[in-house]
C-alpha cells in the first residue's frame, strides 16, 4: 500500500509543468531533455520523492510503454493520460 499512499507532490506547479515538458521531450526522443528532467526533479524534489517518482516510471512507465505497443500493432487509440496544468 506504500505506493498508493506515498504523499507525492502531483499538485505542485514545478511538478506539473516539468512533467508537461518531459512529454515534449520524449515526443521528440530528446535523451538530452529527458536527462535535463531527472536532473531537475533530483535537485527539487526530496530523495524518496525523486525515488518514488523512477520507481512509478519504471513501474507504470514501462507497462504504458508495452500497453501502447501492443495498442499501436493492432489498430487502437493510444493511452496517454497526459497531466494537465493547473
Amino acid at each position: 500500500m506504500w505506493e498508493i499512499n506515498h504523499p507525492f507532490p502531483y499538485e505542485d506547479s514545478f511538478v506539473i509543468n516539468k512533467t508537461i515538458e518531459l512529454e515534449s521531450f520524449l515526443e521528440k526522443e530528446s535523451i538530452t531533455g529527458v536527462v535535463y528532467f531527472h536532473s531537475q526533479m533530483r535537485d527539487y524534489l526530496n530523495k524518496i520523492d525523486y525515488e518514488y517518482m523512477i520507481w512509478q516510471e519504471w513501474k507504470e512507465g514501462y507497462a504504458r510503454y508495452i500497453e501502447n505497443l501492443i495498442r499501436k500493432k493492432i489498430g487502437i487509440k493510444t493511452n496517454s493520460n497526459k497531466i494537465q496544468p493547473n
